[in-house]
């Protein structure tokens, strides 16, 4: 059987707006789908997601993303996070570019992307992070060396 993983996450009020607890029932027609859900949603407080850092070293890069919301989801706290790296070299032509929704279990969370296949030089990086349940963004850029 060939399983599909579907995250939709939808709030109707922006979180700061949210007063007191609100009761939630998540339903789906379709047969043989498990649905996890939060049971209730209470205000929290709304903070921007933060990209702490960015660094070069060893053929790779390191950022560092913190301050982003985290919920209560199957009883472990979870935050989910969009980052989005792009690399350009001296002449401004894309030589990396990727990105990938993570699930964060702790306040802070540490990437390292090798980049073996890029040669030793002067390059851009953009990195973008986007917290999914608030709804912020952050973006840091940098010359780096590899």
């Amino acid at each position: 059987m060939n399983k599909k993983k579907i995250f939709i996450i939808f709030s109707g009020l922006p979180p700061s707006e949210i007063k007191g607890k609100r009761k939630i029932k998540a339903k789906v027609k379709r047969g043989g789908v498990k649905v996890f859900y939060a049971k209730e949603r209470a205000g929290i407080e709304v903070h921007g997601v933060r990209i702490e850092d960015l660094r070069a070293r060893n053929k790779a890069i390191e950022s560092t993303i913190a301050d982003f919301n985290m919920e209560n989801f199957e009883e472990k706290m979870r935050g989910l996070i969009e980052v989005n790296i792009t690399i350009y070299d001296g002449k401004s032509n894309i030589v990396f570019s990727k990105g990938k929704i993570l699930t964060a279990f702790k306040k802070e969370v540490c990437i390292n992307l090798k980049l073996n296949n890029l040669k030793k030089g002067n390059y851009f990086a953009i990195v973008e992070a986007s917290d999914k349940i608030s709804n912020s963004t952050d973006i840091i850029s940098k010359e780096i060396k590899l």
